[in-house]
């Protein structure tokens, strides 16, 4: 009963279930069969891949073990190959690098730098800026060479200076007219009279020269300044804090030159010296004037929060004017080059011909951009004889 196995082939066409797969007797497991002992033990033992298909139910399992280390043979022959090319590329890129390493660190070195960048100069310039012409057709052949060097260019205009600002540029370019006005005219500040208190319709105004034209305008608080095409300044309004910059009737005259126009009273010598009038601005209290030269006069008065604040410091004294009553230098184009102006209510801004800027006046809202040095908060005290 369990004596060897019988070799012969099996009776049943198919092996039933539990019996071997190789021979298909029953008291034995595939594993146990001499048949595959057999076929372990050949040693020269040829599978084709390409005839076979991967464990497919003809094959036999000694056949489709085979194939699955062939399989793996290949995979294993194949990832040493990717290996191999991998580290040849390697080591060419590392060749590469070190060459360039040392064409730059002896490109770095002195003179081989030097040498370096004049090619590439040469290079570039040869290229960009050589434009030859043919002439004659006798062989004789003329170069003209243009040479543009961009660098250089680039670097003279760095080193330009930034052009000056000069007060041509800030001038109205229309020619001089009449003057025309409207608006409340209490305080004599439309200069039509002391009849005219306020007017609905513009009105043209009418000068002692009837041949004045007017240039420019400038409107204070209460009174009123234009720029003849003579560079001369007329003035009119209220002159309680000196903003006319020139003297007036008193109430008792016949005539109030408050309310009608009337010249400025610059001194002639400083005119001769700083130039003509070619700017005008007016504030609340003050009027300034900005010469050819670049020189700045003021007169009347800048007032503050707290009352009357004072006009300017002295140069030549180191005292403050409260108020002048004619115009007085500011500054000098000696000094500074003053090439506009403008007036606030009660501050005056000067731009320079670098693009600086100077105030001067009440600075208590900010209003000169700068810190304000004084402080002018009073207390009120209580006064007994």
């Amino acid at each position: 009963m369990f004596g060897d196995p019988d070799f012969s082939e099996p009776q049943q066409n198919e092996p039933s279930k539990g019996a071997c797969r190789k021979c298909g007797y029953v008291g034995h497991l595939t594993y146990q069969c001499r048949n595959l002992i057999k076929l372990k033990s050949q040693k020269d033992v040829v599978i084709d891949i390409s005839s076979t298909s991967s464990e497919s139910e003809t094959d036999t399992p000694i056949v489709a073990e085979e194939k699955k280390k062939l399989s793996s043979l290949m995979k294993k022959k194949k990832r040493k190959e990717r290996k191999e090319k991998r580290k040849e590329r390697a080591k060419n890129l590392d060749k590469d690098e070190k060459k360039s390493r040392k064409e730059s660190k002896s490109r770095h070195d002195g003179k081989h730098y030097k040498e370096h960048k004049k090619k590439k100069t040469e290079k570039v310039t040869s290229k960009r800026t050589e434009k030859v012409s043919q002439q004659g057709s006798s062989g004789k052949r003329t170069l003209n060479v243009q040479q543009e060097n961009h660098r250089n260019e680039q670097t003279v205009a760095k080193k330009k200076k930034p052009d000056k600002l000069s007060s041509e540029q800030f001038l109205p370019e229309s020619d001089a007219s009449d003057l025309f006005v409207c608006g409340v005219g209490d305080m004599g500040q439309l200069g039509l009279g002391d009849d005219v208190r306020e007017c609905h319709k513009f009105r043209r105004v009418k000068f002692n020269d009837s041949n004045v034209k007017i240039r420019m305008v400038a409107a204070g608080g209460c009174h009123s300044l234009v720029l003849t095409d003579k560079n001369e300044v007329l003035s009119c309004g209220c002159n309680d804090e000196g903003a006319l910059g020139r003297a007036v009737f008193e109430d008792d005259q016949e005539v109030d030159e408050d309310c009608t126009f009337a010249k400025v009273q610059f001194d002639q010598e400083d005119l001769n010296q700083h130039g003509e009038i070619a700017m005008i601005s007016a504030g609340d209290s003050h009027g300034a004037a900005l010469t050819v030269n670049g020189s700045v006069f003021i007169w009347g008065r800048f007032r503050g929060k707290n009352g009357a604040l004072g006009l300017m410091v002295d140069q030549k004294t180191n005292k403050v004017i409260s108020q002048s009553k004619t115009p007085v230098l500011l500054l000098s184009y000696k000094n500074h080059k003053i090439v506009k102006i403008s007036s606030g209510c009660n501050h005056l801004m000067c731009l320079d011909e670098f693009g600086k800027v100077w105030t001067i006046g009440d600075g208590s809202d900010g209003q000169l951009g700068r810190i304000f040095r004084f402080d002018f908060d009073l207390e009120s005290i209580r006064v007994t004889r």
